[in-house]
């Protein structure tokens, strides 16, 4: 949109506008004639309203101040200071460029033309200089083309059109050549707001959503940047919540857009939401997060980080010595169980379990993609995980997934074994219930395929019904990568093995994945 405000009569130049402006870019044209105060001043003018665009200011200064003798005089200067700083403040709060012209005022004498030539001159002076503002003199406008200015006195003591048609046709010629050298509205942004980097994957998905949606360059939008700054419209404000309410299963409208318009706000704004409609009952995320998602090894941020899965026992310290045995620059996360520390089962189902855990990685790990890594029971939710990721077109998250002797139960439960010896040692109680509720969480899922590479490390001296299980090979669309390894389900991710599985697992990130780089 270009919104043009003006101390004279000047909406005779839409039509002219319209013809000299490209065709494949004819925006709206909006004129609210001689409310320049008004335009400059007020939060809710057009002006301020204008968020994809250009503002544009028609000042003709006889219109503002009287002719005098004597342009020095402390109120020519007093106008001076406080037009220039209005100016200057209403720049600041505009979310557009704002192109000003000093139109030329017809004058009889050459000392009255050259008094407010003064003025303008001055004026511009004062103006912190910008690349989104842009000021044009009227000498500049002269030099265009000789043309005649004004058409009749008497017609402009009416309000009526104060120049002729060749001039005003002179003046959109102007405004059209100077809006082609104008910065974009990105670029506006970015002149008033440093860039920040975004903290975490839900952030830089919401950035990527804003890119797609306005089909621009994902690099440029920081996490403080409104969508609306970056030619966001009404229009494509809906595709955008249609998106991030599919991908994110919230219920986002247009009054909470416009309030959280960046990827920040909207991120945290996405985060308490669903705090609050799928976890609020259980615990707050603060203390679920402190639970939960644990840091290992920071390794380099160029790594992509591996989540290694809690499984049954809810710790995942049965992962510590793999992750000790894997290079120091391996970035390396563990997720546990929070009703291990909170003293109650909090989730109902394997679909509620994995829902969490992507949220917590999606609001508080950085780096993307990750890879999924999950022993037994841990493996079934990595599926459940991807899944989900996959379902809200959020698969660019996950890389791949390594299983450790995890398989697909269908009858009987296969870690009786494990379960038993847990039972023996353990003291409290509630553990042995915390075990069964876990198999029965792994019994009652049934997985479905899932579109990312596996590798998976197999135990081959299996046990009992051990043999009944499906394999992974089932439910994933790529080939499945399987290493064998002598040994039983239980001493899997114990030495001397994880000094084979430590060795192919780097192999895999240098050759598959950090090779790539």
């Amino acid at each position: 949109m270009i919104v043009i405000t003006s101390t004279f009569t000047a909406d005779v130049m839409h039509s002219q506008l319209m013809e000299l402006l490209p065709p494949s870019s004819q925006p709206k044209i909006l004129f609210v004639t001689q409310q320049v105060f008004s335009q400059l001043l007020l939060s809710n003018s057009e002006f301020q309203k204008n968020r994809n665009g250009f503002n544009v200011l028609l000042i003709r200064l006889s219109d503002l101040i009287p002719y005098t003798a004597t342009p020095q005089s402390p109120a020519i200067e007093q106008f001076i200071t406080e037009f220039s700083y209005t100016l200057t403040t209403a720049h600041a709060t505009m979310r557009v460029p704002l192109l000003i012209l000093f139109s030329p005022t017809p004058a009889d004498h050459i000392e009255e033309t050259e008094f407010y030539t003064s003025i303008s001159t001055r004026i511009q002076q004062r103006i912190a200089q910008s690349n989104t503002l842009c000021i044009v003199q009227s000498s500049e406008i002269l030099q265009h083309k000789s043309l005649p200015i004004i058409d009749s006195p008497l017609a402009d003591q009416l309000g009526q059109p104060p120049y002729t048609l060749e001039f005003y046709r002179m003046l959109s010629a102007v405004i059209v050549d100077q809006i082609s050298k104008a910065p974009s509205i990105i670029e506006t942004h970015l002149a008033k707001h440093p860039y920040e980097s975004p903290q975490n994957l839900l952030q830089n998905k919401i950035i990527a959503i804003f890119a797609e949606v306005l089909q621009i360059d994902a690099s440029l939008v920081g996490i403080n940047t409104e969508f609306f700054d970056l030619g966001g419209t009404s229009i494509s404000a809906l595709n955008l919540i249609q998106i991030l309410n599919n991908q994110f299963h919230v219920s986002i409208n247009f009054s909470i857009l416009y309030i959280h318009a960046t990827a920040k706000l909207l991120s945290d704004q996405i985060s308490d939401i669903l705090s609050k409609t799928q976890f609020a009952t259980i615990i707050s995320h603060t203390q679920m997060h402190q639970h939960s998602l644990k840091q290992i090894k920071a390794g380099q941020p160029h790594k992509l980080p591996i989540i290694f899965i809690h499984p049954e026992g809810g710790t995942g310290c049965c992962y510590l010595d793999l992750i000790k045995a894997l290079p120091d620059d391996q970035p390396c996360y563990l997720i546990q169980d929070p009703s291990i520390d909170t003293h109650r089962f909090l989730f109902d189902d394997m679909v509620s379990m994995a829902t969490y855990y992507n949220h917590l990685l999606l609001k508080h790990l950085s780096t993307a993609p990750f890879i999924l890594a999950g022993y037994a029971f841990g493996g079934l939710l990595a599926l459940e995980m991807i899944r989900q990721l996959e379902h809200k077109n959020l698969a660019d998250c996950v890389h791949s997934f390594i299983a450790f002797d995890t398989w697909i139960e269908t009858s009987t439960k296969l870690h009786d074994s494990q379960l038993s010896t847990a039972i023996q040692s353990e003291s409290q109680p509630r553990m042995v219930t915390y075990y069964n509720q876990l198999q029965d969480l792994s019994m009652a899922y049934s997985p479905t395929k899932i579109s990312k590479k596996i590798v998976l490390f197999k135990a081959t001296l299996q046990m009992g019904n051990y043999a009944a299980a499906h394999s992974l090979n089932l439910y994933t669309t790529e080939p499945l990568e399987t290493h064998l390894i002598a040994c039983d389900h239980d001493s899997i991710l114990q030495w001397p093995h994880i000094r084979w599985i430590s060795h192919h697992i780097t192999q895999y990130l240098k050759e598959t994945i950090h090779g790539m780089a």
